[in-house]
């Protein structure tokens, strides 16, 4: 049996000194275990001089605090120095500690100091963290942080080397250059070196230039003259070195893109723009630790919701408007109170989000799937209506909504409503019930009201309502600008599969208003009795759009998904396909390439998804991935990542150039209504009791 050294030492910070025991520095320090089991010099001494490792006897205090009773207080004014220490003397519990009030704390004002801390000390996970905070913030740093101007060289020259500033304009980072140049007390080669790699960095990457988050950001407040002339240890050879360097960061952007104008766009004078509603819990600009239980309760009352805007031609993101929780819930005619909502669910709204002229459609997933809050752009106004309602003249009392399904074809928007219904039968004179398509475009009335004007409906198919499954795939639907067809897609997991193909040419040649358009059941199979699958039964079923055709993908629950069908347009057939294509998963689970089973996070837009992608809820992305036909390879184009951390619903729809306009440029995190108030100047220390 092991003897534990029971001997105290004494341990001197100046001239002031603590003693302790060897065996409880042994058991928390890897440090003082191999001192006093070595053979060194100081394994032996009965006093230990730290002064120069500690240099404040409060900081020891700290260290043997926590090695007595393993709590400490930790704090954005010491985590530095508690990180130091506890490298030093190798205490790798306080190490974690450190690393989780890193976590707990992380915000976009010191995620650039945190992700130094974690690199230098070898915490992973806080590295890995803050690295995506960083990727996908960094404009927000070099614009609104003044921590940046603190940076040395080498840090700078690391964050080029890492592709940090892959989503900054040049102007951001010009006016951070000059910034941080006049923040520096002696400039020399390792500066000019920063700005070379800068330039270069500017040079190769041409994309960049094209993202104009930041068009009204704060400017540098010095111009390049007056930086060289407070350096007056430069030599006129320097000095010309610098000039040189920096013209490249000083030449004029094109402003075309700020402008809204951009490349041109296939659409001619439409460009794509991607819809989002998301939520503000996630947050976090400063942090905002939760005192009192009443104060986190005032924080939940206060939960905001963001409609924002996307054009993906200028790669800038708009605000178009902001609402609270009640506002929302209030027009679902919700029973329960603001506070009954938040200790039953999350503050959280589950909806579907669609545009129909300048109007946004919430459909609500929750509480009422027949109910549709709407919002008008134009008029800033909100409202809300049944679907029901809306469809009244057309259905028969007793209807029921099964499911719904929103497109875009050209200018306009449909629902394609699945309802149990009864109705009267093609072809006899008898009624019946059963299930049945009814598809309607959304009109948007001068009055602020919304009207659906029926574009067709399918034959009804005879069931009792007890037949149809109440979870179910969902119905499926696509367009094709080529043809100018839809294809609709369903299985009620009752033994029956159906699909449909509609000629939608009479409404773009303006010979189909106030009739129905034709359409044709291209599917309707019964599943035999010893038949285990469904011909649609899959976990996913995606439509995608083609020159020529319409791939249908499904996945079950393998790492990937496959083309099973495809219809050819005007083909009037829907085709199976032995060994299509197939496309690989992520297996990580980050659901992050061309199939996510969450809709809300992703969209489909001619043949691509368009993906808002949460990561560690720290950090979003915005991409835009396409599957090629050929080879089945995931193309994946970055964009500007989104001024949230999580959507709940996302939608694309082409738009006039001069719709973003209307709307206030979104030059940074959305901040939440307790950041606001607490302001970043008031939040001076975080305290965390471990």
């Amino acid at each position: 049996m092991e003897l534990k050294d029971t001997s105290g030492i004494t341990l001197r910070v100046g001239e002031r000194k603590v003693k302790v025991k060897r065996a409880v520095l042994s058991e928390n320090s890897k440090y003082f275990q191999a001192l006093f089991t070595g053979q060194y010099s100081d394994s032996k001494k009965e006093e230990l001089d730290l002064t120069k490792d500690i240099g404040d006897i409060k900081d020891l205090r700290l260290l043997l605090q926590f090695i007595k009773d393993d709590t400490v207080e930790i704090t954005n004014v010491n985590i530095k120095k508690v990180l130091q220490l506890s490298t030093f003397f190798v205490i790798d519990k306080l190490i974690e500690k450190c690393g989780k009030f890193m976590k707990d704390t992380l915000n976009v004002s010191n995620c650039l100091g945190y992700y130094f801390l974690a690199k230098e000390h070898t915490i992973k996970k806080v590295e890995a963290v803050t690295s995506l905070m960083l990727e996908n913030r960094m404009h927000d740093l070099l614009i609104y942080e003044d921590e940046i101007k603190q940076l040395k060289a080498e840090e700078v020259q690391h964050l080029i080397e890492k592709d940090f500033l892959r989503f900054c304009t040049k102007d951001s980072v010009r006016d951070f250059v000059f910034k941080w140049l006049d923040n520096v007390d002696v400039l020399d080669q390792t500066h000019l070196d920063v700005v070379s790699a800068t330039v270069k960095y500017f040079e190769e990457m041409e994309n960049v230039r094209k993202c104009p988050l930041e068009t009204d950001c704060p400017k540098a407040g010095k111009n390049l003259e007056d930086i060289l002339k407070k350096h007056t240890e430069l030599g006129e050879e320097m000095r010309e070195k610098f000039q040189r360097v920096l013209h490249g960061l000083t030449v004029e952007e094109n402003k075309s893109a700020e402008a809204g104008e951009g490349s041109e766009s296939p659409e001619g004078e439409n460009v794509l723009a991607v819809f989002t509603f998301s939520n503000r819990k996630y947050i976090k600009r400063v942090s905002t630790q939760r005192t009192t239980r009443n104060s986190s309760r005032s924080k939940q009352k206060e939960v905001l919701f963001d409609i924002c805007v996307y054009n993906t031609n200028t790669k800038c993101w708009y605000k178009i408007e902001t609402c609270k929780m009640d506002t929302y819930y209030s027009r679902i005619n919700y029973k329960g109170t603001i506070r009954s909502i938040v200790r039953a669910f999350p503050p959280h709204i589950y909806c579907t989000m669609n545009i129909a002229g300048d109007y946004v459609l919430l459909q609500d997933d929750e509480f009422d799937p027949t109910k549709l809050v709407i919002y008008d752009m134009k008029n800033d106004k909100w409202s809300s209506t049944k679907l029901l309602a809306l469809i009244a003249e057309y259905v028969e009392p007793g209807t029921k909504i099964l499911d719904r399904c929103t497109v875009y074809w050209n200018d306009s928007t449909f629902i394609i409503l699945k309802l149990y219904a009864k109705c009267e039968l093609r072809q006899l004179p008898i009624f019946a019930s059963g299930m049945l398509f009814y598809c309607f475009q959304i009109c948007p009335l001068a009055d602020g009201k919304l009207r659906l004007l029926e574009i067709f409906r399918t034959d009804l198919v005879p069931c009792q309502l007890g037949f149809l499954a109440n979870e179910t795939l969902g119905t499926m639907v696509g367009t094709s600008s080529v043809s100018n067809e839809m294809l609709i897609l369903d299985n009620t997991l009752a033994d029956l599969d159906l699909a449909y193909v509609v000629d939608l040419t009479p409404l773009k040649d303006g010979t189909a208003a106030g009739r129905l358009l034709d359409f044709k059941c291209i599917l309707d199979s019964e599943h035999d009795e010893d038949e285990t699958e469904s011909i649609f039964e899959h976990l996913s079923v995606e439509i995608l759009e083609r020159e020529d055709r319409f791939l249908v993908f499904c996945s079950t629950f393998g790492e990937e998904v496959q083309v099973k069908f495809e219809y050819l347009y005007k083909s009037q057939r829907l085709e199976t396909v032995a060994n299509g294509l197939k496309v690989k998963l992520p297996v990580d689970g980050k659901e992050d390439g061309f199939h996510s089973r969450d809709r809300s996070s992703r969209c489909d837009f001619k043949g691509s998804n368009w993906m808002i992608v949460e990561m560690d809820e720290y950090s979003s992305s915005c991409k835009k991935v396409t599957v090629q036909e050929s080879s089945g390879d995931i193309v994946v184009e970055q964009h500007t990542p989104p001024p949230f951390m999580n959507v709940i619903s996302i939608s694309a729809k082409h738009v006039s150039k001069d719709f973003f306009s209307k709307w206030t440029p979104v030059k940074n995190f959305l901040e939440s209504p307790s950041e606001k108030k607490v302001g970043k100047s008031k939040v001076k220390r975080e305290t965390s009791s471990v």
